[in-house]
This record gives structure tokens, sequence and C-alpha cells, in this order.
């Protein structure tokens, strides 16, 4: 009888070199890979958008974070109700000096792959330099080459005094020009602005955030683009109530916001 054949196996020392540059790939990937996985899973639907829509306006948009979780982008890009499509969504990439969304990754990747404009936006905190946050937002979104400007989202005053506030922001909108080539728009609620930045932020355009009324309230001076309406969407793909906002404007207004 002739004597069995060993299995060969693979030396010890190429697995130690084999697993470190799987897991190092996998990392690099991880918005590919979680893209793929989420784009098996069952996407919810529903019968329309679950809040009225304001009268007037047609391009609508979505704006997501790890608290709509795992997001199904196909379902989220075909939703039509009540003879209205989304046509864009920004995705939030960070916070303060030291935060990165954990979905943003998987996010960017889908948006972009998707049929809406997508953009990105940074929660900013005044308790951290404008500079070590503006680093931060610009190395996450540089990849990504986003259709859409990037946002800063001020809403917290995080006890600091306004004067310090402006001055920060001021220097934080620069830089961000600056790190991405683009001037970003500012995000935030009637009150924020009239309290902390009426007037001192004229030449730049906002995204307000004004719930549960038929028409926004718009502080003079401002020079307000996209409106926020509601918290409480729900929209195909999403498992859990969402932003829904509306351009104030045509479509045709709109997508000058993509050579911006």
């Amino acid at each position: 009888m002739s004597p069995k054949r060993r299995k060969r196996r693979l030396p010890v020392f190429i697995l130690l070199i084999l697993l470190p540059a799987a897991a190092v790939a996998a990392w690099f990937y991880r918005g590919e890979l979680l893209y793929f996985w989420y784009s098996l899973r069952p996407a919810p639907t529903y019968k329309s958008f679950g809040v009225n829509i304001p009268q007037g306006y047609t391009t609508l948009g979505v704006d997501v974070s790890r608290y709509q979780g795992a997001i199904n982008w196909t379902a989220l890009s075909e939703t039509r109700h009540q003879h209205l499509r989304l046509s864009f969504a920004y995705i939030k990439a960070t916070e303060g000096d030291n935060i990165t969304d954990p979905f943003f990754e998987v996010n960017a990747l889908a948006g972009k792959k998707s049929r809406l404009f997508t953009g990105a936006y940074h929660f900013y905190r005044f308790i951290d330099t404008p500079e070590a946050q503006t680093e931060l937002f610009a190395k996450r979104i540089g990849r990504h080459r986003f259709t859409l400007p990037p946002v800063i989202d001020v809403e917290d005053d995080d006890g600091i005094d306004p004067l310090q506030i402006r001055k920060d922001l001021k220097k934080a909108l620069i830089l961000v020009q600056q790190k991405t080539g683009r001037k970003p728009i500012i995000y935030t609620s009637p009150s924020f602005y009239k309290k902390f930045l009426s007037g001192e932020f004229d030449d730049y355009d906002f995204w307000l955030a004004h719930y549960y009324v038929n028409r926004p309230l718009i502080p003079g001076g401002m020079q307000a683009r996209i409106w926020q309406f509601t918290d409480k969407a729900t929209i195909d793909g999403i498992n859990t109530p969402v932003d829904l906002n509306v351009y104030l404007g045509n479509y045709d207004e709109f997508t000058s916001l993509i050579h911006q």
C-alpha cells in the first residue's frame, strides 16, 4: 500500500504576511464591502413621504448620518411619492476635530453610484479649533469629489462667546474653501442665525432648518438656498425617520450648485 500524501500547508510566515495585508485591504475598501452587503438587504418601502410637502417646490433632498443606519441607496434614489422624486442627498462626514461618521464611507460610495447629486457636511463644534476641524473634514471628503458644495453645520454654540463664534466660523469657511476649492454653504436655524450670525455672513449661501411651518422664516440678509422642513419623513431604503429638504427655487437654479 502506497503511503498517503500529506496535504501541503502554507508556511506560517506567509500567513503572517497575508492576513495583515488582507486586513488592511478590507479596512481600506470597507466602504465598497459594506456597499455590496447593504445592497443585498431588503429595502423598506413606504406609500408616501409621511409628511406634507410644501407647495411650490419640486426639488427634494435628504441628509443622512449614522442615525439612519444601513441605507439601501438604490431604493432611496428611486423613491417616488406624490409624483415627486429625490434629487439630492447630503451625507454627514465629520464632527469636531476627531469624529468621522461611521457610515460616511459607505454612504459616500453608494450615494455617488446612485442617480442623486451628493454632498458632504461637517458638524461644527466651537470648542475645537477651525484649523483642526477643517483639516479633518477636507481629508475625509477629498477623494470622493462630491457634486454639491461642502456644508458647515452650525447649530450648537457650545457656550462660546458670540464674537469668538463669528471669528472662528469665518476662519473655518475660508479654510474649507482653500482646502476643497469650493465655497461652502452654512447650515443653521433662524434662531442661531439671529443670535450669532446676522449681518456677518451675507456673502454665503445658507441651508435653513425650520420645521413644521408652511413657509420658512428667512431672516433679513440671509441668502437661503435649501430649506430643511422636517425630520420625520419616510423614505424608501431607510428604516428610520429622516430629514427632508427642498431647494428654494426651480431645478435649473438648483443645478447651479453643481458648478459652485
